[in-house]
């Protein structure tokens, strides 16, 4: 099982990939058999302050010296914020959609769900 451990690793170093061919930024949760699971945020695009180190650091960049007017440092400011919101909202659409889902799954059936596997 833990080839599928690899596999979402794998996967979200390609999505990545996609994210930055389309210069965008999202968030995918991922899952695989054997409990293996995967979040990747990738929040770096050209209209961002925002930063990802390392997968789970993030750091702003918004010093006035970095942009050629207050203008262009207010415009940068407010994409970041809007793609943080909506990332949120969206993440949130997500969440309520698959905990509904496993609710009515629950009420119908006896379950017993595999466990998060912690192996890396």
């Amino acid at each position: 099982m833990k080839n599928n451990a690899v596999k979402l690793k794998v996967a979200a170093e390609e999505i990545k990939d996609i994210f930055r061919k389309y210069e965008i930024t999202g968030s995918v949760a991922m899952y695989a058999e054997g409990g293996y699971g995967e979040h990747l945020t990738y929040l770096t695009a050209p209209y961002s302050i925002a930063y990802m180190y390392n997968d789970n650091e993030l750091r702003l960049y918004s010093k006035r010296e970095d942009f050629p007017n207050e203008e262009a440092q207010r415009k940068k400011t407010s994409e970041t914020a809007g793609m943080l919101n909506m990332l949120t909202d969206c993440n949130g659409i997500n969440f309520m959609f698959t905990k509904q889902i496993y609710e009515q799954l629950e009420t119908k059936f006896t379950i017993t769900h595999v466990e998060k596997n912690t192996e890396n």
